[in-house]
């Protein structure tokens, strides 16, 4: 009979343990994967694991603790023009502006080697997976700090056209929202917590 379809043929033992083979292998490499993630608390991206939503550590019972940064530009006259955190990192969409401040608008550590090239990092992880946390280990190198005060110049000119930025300051705040008068209104203090200075004029020390 014409157009009768023909049975596909058996597939051939060779091609059965190659199938089990990979098979094997994917399972392995999610396993060794979860074998990382549980030494070392990181993993290379494709992530296996959802995070933990164990939260930021931030409510307490006297209200939701939070640090909150705005950058101050200063003229060579002493005059100030505050910008908030929202401001300073136009077009950078919410929550990426909070990341980004916190990671790289904080001041460097006291044992911070501003250098030109970072050390390299012992131990396996790194060696395992070498771009772990790169962008934390390389901000205060000689490059990265250039790179963030080119880029606040370019700011400062959007931010303040025509004024003569002569250096920004990075203010800290660290404060606790609490809901007083029942739910019905919050209630903000806040004490300062650190300054970043970051000069603009090359030659000086920011």
């Amino acid at each position: 009979m014409e157009n009768e379809l023909t049975p596909d043929p058996e597939p051939q033992p060779a091609e059965r343990w190659a199938v089990r083979a990979l098979f094997a292998a994917v399972v392995l490499a999610l396993l060794a994967q979860a074998v990382v993630y549980l030494k070392f608390r990181d993993e290379p991206y494709p992530a296996l694991f959802m995070p933990g939503f164990r939260g930021a550590g931030g409510h307490g019972e006297d209200g939701v603790r939070l640090s909150i940064m705005e950058a101050v530009l200063i003229s060579p006259d002493g005059s100030t023009i505050p910008v908030s955190y929202q401001e300073l990192l136009e077009p950078v969409e919410w929550p990426q502006r909070g990341v980004l401040s916190r990671r790289f608008f904080t001041k460097p550590p006291e044992e911070a080697v501003l250098g030109g090239e970072p050390e390299p990092r012992p131990g396996f992880r790194y060696r395992l997976m070498p771009g772990i946390r790169l962008g934390l280990h390389n901000r205060f190198t000689s490059k990265n700090l250039e790179s963030l005060r080119e880029w606040l110049a370019r700011r400062a000119e959007v931010l303040a056209p025509g004024r003569d930025v002569d250096r920004v300051e990075i203010r800290w705040k660290r404060g606790t929202f609490r809901l007083v008068d029942e739910g019905y209104q919050i209630d903000w203090e806040s004490e300062p917590a650190e300054v970043w200075v970051i000069a603009l004029t090359p030659g000086k020390k920011g």
